[in-house]
């Protein structure tokens, strides 16, 4: 825009802030707009108009050089590690040499993908470029945007409260808040942390068809490629807190207990990926499998359940995803 149409367009706004009723504003927008726009576009030729159209669309989708319009997306995963993209190529059976990956590099919200099928659903799965919220929160946020899922899904590995849950097991965060929320007074700090429940439906389904339900931990132990627990893992339906750095103390685990009885995991992104999904108005769905127990012997317990961990939260996706996840999204 020229510094004459900005002038046409300031002159026009004018008379429509001066308007008496909406249809006189109604009316003074579309001749703002007209004319700004319309000298415009009768000088741009009809590839020229194309061109813009598509550099303007919600998702530029680029595949070996070539843009391409980006194709309908059912579900959004995102994890925060690179053990965690290979526990999603593992459960999912992925090759990573022939996974389709597409990119957005050259559109509005800048990120790469791969994108693959699964029992009829269109899956991207990104990768946050680093852990913690902020990254969390930016890649959530930009992905709904430009590939507007129906579910926006995070797995990977966790903490476990020692107590309500054990190192294998898996957790669905019922509901997720940031721990770290609050205010610091000069002798001590004041909780304050937001709670974001799960989607009802959501809910109901994994109430009513995931927990407890025995076949899908067998068949989760039947399949894994990545290490085998020595005991019977469970899935727990239960809260998530998050936090804005790696946990390795009992005494900090001790303390959100204390405030959260029920409390079973600990991490750093599933607050931001709820709170930036639930903001945008799409279903969201946390599960991760416990690695460690944060009580400062992380880099020793970690070893033996990390991969497993990685593995099992997201084939346990997969396998809701092949049952009856998708009728309540």
């Amino acid at each position: 825009m020229d510094e004459k149409d900005t002038v046409t367009f300031m002159r026009q706004y004018l008379k429509m802030n001066h308007a008496d009723n909406q249809e006189r504003m109604a009316k003074a927008m579309r001749e703002a707009m007209d004319s700004v726009f319309s000298e415009n576009d009768n000088q741009k030729s009809e590839t020229s108009v194309s061109q813009k159209k598509s550099d303007t669309s919600v998702s530029v989708a680029i595949e070996n050089g070539n843009t391409n319009s980006a194709d309908e997306i059912d579900v959004v995963i995102i994890v925060a590690v690179p053990d965690e993209k290979v526990g999603v190529y593992t459960a999912f059976g992925l090759d990573p040499d022939t996974t389709k990956r597409k990119y957005d590099m050259m559109g509005d919200y800048r990120f790469d993908y791969v994108q693959f099928e699964a029992d009829d659903l269109n899956i991207a799965l990104l990768i946050q470029p680093n852990m913690g919220m902020t990254q969390a929160a930016s890649m959530t946020t930009r992905a709904i945007l430009a590939l507007q899922p129906k579910l926006v899904a995070m797995v990977g590995v966790c903490a476990g409260c020692e107590g309500s849950a054990e190192l294998g097991d898996i957790i669905i965060a019922s509901n997720v808040y940031d721990y770290t929320a609050g205010k610091h007074y000069i002798d001590r700090f004041g909780p304050r942390p937001q709670s974001y429940p799960i989607d009802n439906k959501l809910s109901n389904y994994i109430t009513g068809s995931v927990v407890g339900r025995q076949s899908l931990v067998g068949n989760i132990l039947d399949r894994n490629s990545s290490g085998r627990t020595d005991r019977q893992i469970k899935v727990l339906f239960k809260p998530i807190a998050s936090g804005t750095a790696v946990v390795n103390d009992p005494e900090i685990v001790a303390d959100l207990i204390s405030k959260q009885d029920n409390l079973a995991g600990i991490d750093m992104e599933a607050y931001a990926l709820a709170v930036s999904s639930t903001i945008l108005e799409t279903k969201w769905l946390v599960i991760k499998g416990v690695q460690d127990y944060a009580n400062g012997d992380k880099e020793n317990t970690e070893k033996g359940y990390r991969g497993f961990a990685a593995y099992s939260s997201a084939k346990l996706l997969q396998l809701m995803l092949k049952d009856d996840l998708p009728r309540y999204f």
